[in-house]
């Protein structure tokens, strides 16, 4: 087993190295990660997807990522991998929620979700009145450029997987649909209003129906997704929530779950997804973590130093002379 073999025999778990792929690919974890997901899922044979042209797009978007301490095609790598592990790791999303094709639309979301990142966030784009900004209005410029690149880069000849294939003009308009929502997500100017409607669908959508054949442990589920909601639940009363739901069909939960979601509301669900695995490695083992939060300390002092070139005042968390995210919003997730 090659030492690229031995990373991605991890890429099932929340253990996930991609500093390790990395390195074992010579600098391709991302190609090499996403070419190895989408063959593995059978989504080459499912989808008639052109091999070569799927190489070559990887490839492609991968060369786009640049040489950021955070913003990177390890942190794409990184990002795809944890969209694999949440959208498997849970038989209750799964099983219930996902198709094939809303897979393949995570992935392609997941692995484009940065390409070409300058390591600076929208806000300074504005400030500094980047050619990006202006290109996009102001609104998530970063976000929309990664999208343009995105299918550019499809609707090039030697990229377009899809070509030949028997469902490319239904299949790949409705991935750009999804790829468009899902990455235009991690924008944080759109957080607090997604993760509002998220309470409000699992409110009232998927764990909507409560067995009342027990009436103390029905007050108990409910207490239990209330707190869960409101942000009040301890780690302990989510993880007990997050072992009910994949245990329901065992008959060891008494919460029910609703799979019958419209469009909209799958879509918000894999925003949600996409925004968990932009940070996913705040499950991963502690040095990884450390690595990673290290990392985008460096990029945002680097943006400080910039803003300060620019006779701007640094940014929260971004002026070297001051105390960084590793001793400060942070701390609490990396010690």
């Amino acid at each position: 087993m090659t030492a690229a073999e031995s990373v991605l025999s991890d890429a099932h778990t929340w253990s996930f190295d991609a500093f390790a792929l990395d390195e074992a690919t010579d600098g391709h974890p991302l190609s090499i990660l996403g070419f190895h997901l989408i063959k593995q899922a059978g989504f080459i044979s499912l989808f008639e997807l052109n091999e070569q042209r799927l190489v070559n797009f990887l490839r492609q978007i991968e060369h786009r990522y640049q040489d950021n301490p955070y913003h990177n095609r390890a942190h794409a790598a990184d990002v795809l991998q944890s969209t694999h592990a949440i959208l498997y790791g849970s038989k209750v999303l799964h099983e219930n929620f996902v198709e094939d094709r809303e897979v393949l639309a995570c992935y392609l979301a997941a692995m484009v979700h940065d390409a070409e990142h300058p390591g600076v966030t929208n806000d300074f784009l504005v400030k500094t009145s980047h050619h990006l900004a202006l290109r996009y209005n102001d609104r998530s410029p970063l976000e929309n450029h990664h999208l343009y690149l995105c299918f550019r880069t499809i609707h090039q000849d030697k990229c377009n997987f899809f070509s030949g294939s028997s469902q490319e003009h239904e299949l790949l308009p409705w991935l750009r649909k999804i790829v468009i929502e899902m990455v235009l997500a991690t924008d944080m100017k759109q957080h607090f209003h997604l993760v509002s409607r998220f309470r409000q669908l699992i409110l009232h959508r998927a764990l909507s129906d409560v067995d009342d054949t027990d009436g103390e442990e029905k007050s108990d589920s409910v207490a239990a997704v209330s707190k869960s909601l409101t942000g009040s639940a301890s780690w302990t009363q989510l993880r007990d929530l997050a072992q009910a739901l994949d245990n329901r069909e065992q008959g060891n939960t008494h919460i029910r779950v609703d799979t019958n979601l419209d469009e909209s509301e799958k879509v918000l669900m894999f925003q949600m997804v996409m925004k968990c695995a932009d940070i996913g490695h705040l499950t991963q083992p502690r040095d990884i973590h450390r690595a990673w939060v290290s990392s985008l300390e460096e990029e945002f002092f680097r943006q400080g130093d910039l803003e300060k070139g620019n006779d701007l005042p640094a940014s929260p968390l971004m002026d070297r002379s001051k105390s960084g995210i590793t001793q400060t919003q942070a701390s609490q997730s990396v010690k």
